[in-house]
Order: structure tokens, then C-alpha cells, then sequence
């Protein structure tokens, strides 16, 4: 009896409840079934097909198959566990924050022989919050960060401008 095509699909595709609910949920089953070692056995033999010409050596990872999950599905990474018992050879996951409230959109540095770095998060998915934040991180990495003019508004500011 195949599961997929008697229940799973029935309930995703006729269901009337709003798609996003519908991946939380999916993320919340499969975060318990990554916790759960018979669970993830038992799917795992229903799932997963294992054959020596399915497995692949690439830039020195071994995968068990060439099919993967792409990134987007689980962008915390909370049913990472879940993907291998699902037959996945691999699984792009998505955006992980470091800390829960954590929020830092970009970092700009330059690497000791002059490479500029910027590394972006994407805790918004929106393309205007993308654009304003690698145009802000790239105003740090172009524009002079030597000696710059000093402020009168800035603690001690006028002192200083007087003594230029």
C-alpha cells in the first residue's frame, strides 16, 4: 500500500487550510519523527531505497543518492534529522540563525590581503529588505573607512574640531 498516494496526498492537496499551516505542521511531524529512533527506522524502510549505483563521491563528501531536498523547505533546520529516513541523499537547509533573537542582516569585512567579505542573513524574505541590506553592507566596504571629518554633535566633537 503506498502511503503517499492513499493519505499524505488526499490531505496536502484537498485539504482547505492555508499552505503555510500546512508546512508548519509538516516541519513540526517530521522535527518528532527525526527524534524518534523507531519512527525514523520504520519510515526509513518504507522510504528509502539503497543501491550501489545511486551513490556518489563529490568534492570529497560521499552521498547515498543523488536525490536531494532543496533549500527553502526547512529554513531553520528543525526536521534535519528526518530527510535521510525520507529517502534523501542530502538536504540543502536554509537559513540558520545563530541565536533566536538575533538580528543582524549583514557583515562587511575586508580580508587581511584586501578581499572584500559581505555576508548576508536572510531572516526577511523580501526582495527590498535584500537589496537595502547588500547596498548598505557595500557602502561600508566602498566608502573610506579611514580618518573621517569630526562631528560637533558627537561627544567631545567640537573640542576636537576646534583643535584642528
Amino acid at each position: 500500500m503506498d502511503i503517499y498516494r492513499s493519505t499524505l496526498r488526499p490531505l496536502l492537496f484537498r485539504s482547505q487550510a492555508d499552505p503555510e499551516w500546512l508546512h508548519q505542521q509538516t516541519i513540526a511531524a517530521l522535527n518528532t519523527l527525526s527524534t524518534q529512533d523507531w519512527l525514523a527506522r520504520s519510515v526509513a524502510r518504507s522510504c528509502s531505497f539503497a543501491h550501489s549505483s545511486l551513490k556518489q563521491t563529490l568534492w570529497g563528501l560521499n552521498f547515498a543518492n543523488s536525490v536531494g531536498l532543496a533549500a527553502g523547505f526547512d529554513k531553520d533546520g528543525l526536521a534535519a534529522g528526518a530527510w535521510a529516513s525520507l529517502g534523501f541523499g542530502f538536504a540543502e537547509l536554509g537559513t540558520v540563525t545563530h541565536l533566536p533573537q538575533t538580528y543582524l542582516d549583514g557583515a562587511a569585512l575586508l580580508l587581511p590581503d584586501g578581499t572584500p567579505v559581505v555576508a548576508l542573513t536572510l531572516r526577511y524574505d523580501r526582495i527590498d529588505n535584500f537589496w537595502f541590506v547588500l547596498l548598505h553592507e557595500l557602502g561600508h566596504i566602498l566608502l573610506p573607512a579611514g580618518p573621517r571629518r569630526v562631528s560637533p554633535h558627537e561627544p567631545g566633537g567640537l573640542r576636537r574640531q576646534e583643535a584642528d
